[in-house]
Order: structure tokens, then C-alpha cells, then sequence
């Protein structure tokens, strides 16, 4: 089940972006973006790399992995790979 929903985003994802086949799959899909910290209520989320539109991320406490998503209104859902979804303000 957790597997489908993170791979439902990821495609839901990549899909909204408007991204031609260059930007999914050559080099602007898979330039890293890491290092970003993101603050949440119990921690701080870090960003690993990116995947289209979507960041990839390492949950704090060590509660996983996931998905970052801008929603493009000053906020960003984290999908966690544990079920979690979170909104937060976008840094």
C-alpha cells in the first residue's frame, strides 16, 4: 500500500511539472539539490537529490525517507515513506 501511494505521487508529481522528456530523464531531472533543510514540528527535514519537480528527502528522527512536493502556494507536502503526509510553509 505504501509502495503504490509514494509511486501515485511520484508520478502525480512528475506528471503536474509541464517537464518534457529532457527534463525527466537527462541531466536537469537528476542534478542534486541536497542539502536544503526544511524545519517541521518535530525536526528538521533534509533534502537528498531531486526527481522532476519532486525532492527527495530524509525524514527527521529517523522516520524514513520521502517526497517533497511545492505546492506552488507558499507551502510543501512531505509524503513520507511511513504513510505520513505533511503541509509545511515553503523556506
Amino acid at each position: 500500500m505504501k509502495v503504490l501511494l509514494l509511486t501515485t505521487i511520484i508520478m502525480l508529481g512528475l506528471a503536474t511539472a509541464g517537464a518534457d522528456a529532457r527534463e525527466l530523464f537527462g541531466e536537469g531531472a537528476m542534478t542534486p539539490d541536497a542539502g536544503q533543510f526544511v524545519h517541521s514540528r518535530s525536526g528538521s527535514i533534509i533534502t537528498t537529490g531531486r526527481i522532476g519537480a519532486l525532492q527527495t528527502t530524509t525524514l527527521p528522527t529517523g522516520a524514513g525517507v520521502g517526497v517533497m512536493m511545492n505546492n506552488g502556494n507558499g507551502t510543501n507536502t512531505v509524503f513520507g515513506s511511513n504513510g505520513t503526509i505533511t503541509t509545511l510553509p515553503t523556506p
